[in-house]
Formats: C-alpha cells, structure tokens, sequence
C-alpha cells in the first residue's frame, strides 16, 4: 500500500526498502516529479539515474516508464553513474533537470531517490515540498499511476563526456610525470571505471580494487569491520606479465615492526573540516590522525570547564558518525578518544557511550624526557606567527609555570590549509602537519610539524592532555631549528 507523504532530506528521499522505498511509492514520487516539470517546461526532459545498490537498474526503469506516461522524455543512463556525473550530463544536454536512484552512504536495506533541477543542482527545498505535497495528493487519489510499457527508452553513455570535460580541467600530464603508483578503491560503488580509468589513459600506474557490484553495503559499523581486515590483512592482487600469473599483497599500512616507522606516513590535522552528509554544513572534529592518508584516530578536546566535559565529547562524537552527519569519516576510522584536561576515554567505531573505556595513560620512558621540553623562538614565531597574539602569551604562561606538553619541534614553516577567522569570538585555524617518523631519538622527519595535539582546543581555552597523543607521534629531538 503506497505511503500517505514521504520527506526529502537534504539529499533526496531515503527510506528502507520494502518499507517506504516501494515501486508505488517511487511510481507515485516520480508522477509528482513529472507534474512539477511539465508546469514549467513545454517539452521536458529529465535524465534517470542510478548507483550499484540492490533493484537500482529496476527502479530506474520503472522510473523511465512513468515519466514516458506523463508525456517527460526520459534518458536512462546506460549504467551505474556517479552523481557529479550525472549533474554534469544535465548542463551538457540542457535539460530539465534528473532523478538519481541512489542512497548514499546509508545501509543496505535503504534506497533513495534525488532529484536535480536544470542547474545541476539538487532541488531547493521549495521545491521538493511542492513535490511532497504532489505525491500527497495523488497517494490520496488512490487512482493507478499511469506508466509506459517498458520499452526500449532512449540511452544515454554519459562517462566519456565527463572523462573528457575532467581531462580538460585536470593536468593529468604532471600526474603522470609524478611517476605515481595509484590504488584507487571505488567500494563497490557507482565512481568504478572513472579515476582509474582516467588515470590508467592518462599513462598513470594504477590499480583498481572492489570494482566490481555488491549490493550489500552493511552499514557503518559492519563495513568498519571491514575496513579494519583491509588494513590489517591487506589484499592480495593478481598480475599477468607475459602470461605468468601471479598474486601481490597489497598493504595499506606496513605493521613490520623493523619498517614501519620508515614506510608509513603520518599525519595530524587541526579543526579538520568534513561536509555533513548531503549538505554544505561543516563539522570540525578537533584532532583527526592520518596514517598514508587514512583517517585511523578522531579526538575530540573539551574545556575541563563545562558541566560534564567528558560525556560532551563522548556524545559530539556519537552524535558525528549518526547518517546525516558525517559517518564516512568514521568508516575508517579505528580508535576515537574524548579528552578533557587529564581525563580522557576510548572507543571505536559504533560504541554506545556506556560502553567507552578510561584512557589510561602510561608513557613511555623515551618519551619522557620530552614533557615540557621548550620551543625556541623562531620555532615558536613560525607556529604562532599566524595566530592571534593572547594565544602565544598562553603557552608562554604554561610553558613559564613548567604545565605545558610539546612532543614535536617545529623544523619548517607551518602551512596552513585554511585562512584564520573568526567564529563566535574563538580563533578557527586548520593546518596539516606530515611526520614521517623512524624512532625515537633517531627519525627522518619530512614536511611541517608543528605541536598541533597542544594547540587544538586550546585557542578556545580548552587544555587537553596532549601527553596522550605519544602512542600516535614521536619527537626528533635533533631537527634543524633554523
């Protein structure tokens, strides 16, 4: 029996299977699309979309055949289709706009349904409530939605125009002269057959993993699970040369104890920016730590000030890896730590509050030495330079009262990512810092480093223990200072 009313979100209407998400339903949103088009186009035309999820190719075409009823002609994409894609496809044809069968980043047991105006756009909220209010009236008319045959719909290929259209925008060529070796994994996803291909024809050594279709995304905490077997089992890959098969491993970290701190690269950054799911809202964990580019750890700092600053930060970061925040983030992510001054607690992906554990910390005896080892001053010119001066006079004033914490010199020129602004009176700074760390005592450091577990937070007031970042980050004490 078709729903009543259905509600698009900020990207288009999502629902479980064979809850909501019904081909009457669909039949009766994409009638209501139609109507919506065809009271401002004479002669409208919509693409029809869709991604790798289960029954997408059949909702699509059940889609078509709607639109085909109500006089809206149809071009079905060829295959699964990326939605950058398909936008693109939108403003190359000049049409009126697109339907999208695609669920995201939600479960298995969901799908979804975008539409697109003529801009490329996903539509405005004043639009998708008229639409809303068009499925309405016709799930309370009752009557069967008018649907064509399922004939041979006019297709369209829309990958190489927009192959074409990046190749242009995209210097492929220094890609190239990089001399890069790409892994590129599309997870199963509509994007298979884009970068690798664009990278495989540009000349670029690349190689392309789970492209192929599997209809059972598990969500965000199976497919964590997932994630976690990949990095710590790798893959195998097979490669022909000559006729001769054979089976590689790939790593996406290396765990040899003898070369790990050589092969891997590590990454720390500051009020790290991640887009809300289908929005252009921005969420700001305060510390993310990349291992190869891969985000392994989120922290999030409270002041030690506010009324239960422990169960703030345990529940920001509940609250973060919910569907319409940002949950991609945390499909990789393997360890999340709430601080607050010298309390802290750990989880992983998915973990209820009640279930987070006590950080107990335990430093190391070659990490010990570096507790509140001083910067010098042309270290400290460039981490600040950028900052407003009350928070250089802020860790003078710690560092001068033996409270502060630094495990990483300073030994080039910070870069910052993004420009300083204000934001309800606090200072809002993000900036990458690389180390690529051998041992302690001894490391081969490369790019800008800088004590950003310290500096997190603490522009706002906010004083986490930095001391627990030592398993993460490990100190050169003989960096160059100049």
């Amino acid at each position: 029996m078709p729903s009543k009313r259905i509600r698009f979100g900020t990207s288009g209407w999502r629902a479980i299977l064979a809850d909501e998400f019904t081909f009457d339903n669909v039949r009766l949103a994409v009638a209501a699309i139609a109507g919506h088009v065809k009271a401002r186009s004479r002669n409208p035309a919509l693409i029809v979309g869709h991604d790798t999820r289960f029954l997408s190719e059949e909702f699509a075409q059940t889609a078509a055949g709607v639109l085909a009823a109500h006089h809206v002609r149809p071009l079905l994409c060829d295959g699964a289709a990326p939605t950058p894609t398909i936008a693109y496809e939108i403003l190359r044809r000049k049409t009126d706009g697109a339907i999208n069968f695609t669920a995201s980043h939600n479960p298995a047991d969901y799908h979804g349904l975008k539409f697109s105006g003529a801009d490329g756009a996903p539509a405005l909220p004043e639009v998708t409530r008229e639409i809303e209010e068009r499925f309405a009236q016709l799930a309370a008319a009752g009557r069967p939605v008018p649907e064509a045959s399922h004939a041979d719909f006019e297709r369209i290929a829309p990958r190489q125009p927009y192959l074409e259209r990046l190749s242009e925008l995209v210097d492929l060529d220094a890609i190239r002269r990089a001399g890069l070796r790409v892994v590129c994994d599309p997870l199963h996803g509509a994007g298979s057959g884009y970068l690798d291909r664009i990278l495989a024809e540009a000349g670029v050594a690349v190689t392309a993993i789970r492209t192929e279709r599997d209809v059972l995304f598990d969500g965000l905490v199976r497919t964590n699970e997932k994630v976690y077997d990949l990095l710590v089992l790798g893959k195998s890959l097979q490669q022909t040369i000559l006729g001769d098969t054979k089976s590689f491993p790939l790593r996406y970290i290396d765990w040899n104890p003898d070369t790990w701190l050589t092969s891997n690269v590590f990454h720390v950054t500051e009020e790290y920016e991640v887009e809300r799911s289908g929005s252009h809202e921005l969420r700001t964990p305060d510390l993310v730590l990349f291992v190869n580019g891969i985000p392994l750890g989120v922290i999030e700092c409270k002041r030690p000030d506010l009324k239960d600053a422990i169960e703030q930060a345990v529940s920001q970061m509940i609250r973060n890896q919910r569907d319409d925040e940002i949950p991609k983030l945390f499909l990789y992510a393997q360890l999340l730590v709430a601080v607050s001054k010298n309390e802290a607690r750990y989880a992983t992906t998915g973990t209820a509050a009640k279930f987070w554990a006590v950080w107990k910390e335990d430093v190391d005896a070659e990490l010990a030495p570096l507790v509140n080892q001083p910067l010098s001053k042309p270290q400290k010119d460039r981490l600040f330079g950028h900052r407003f001066q009350y928070v250089r006079r802020y860790f003078d004033a710690l560092e001068q009262g033996e409270r502060s914490v630094q495990l990483l010199r300073q030994h080039h020129p910070c870069k910052a990512v993004g420009q300083g602004h204000g934001r309800e009176g606090k200072e809002q700074v993000r900036f990458p810092l690389e180390v690529r760390v051998q041992s302690v005592g001894t490391a081969d450091h490369k790019g800008d480093v800088a004590p950003a577990a310290q500096t997190a937070g603490q522009e706002a007031g906010e004083t986490p223990s930095v001391q627990r970042l030592a398993p993460f980050v490990q100190h050169y004490p003989h960096a160059p200072t100049g």
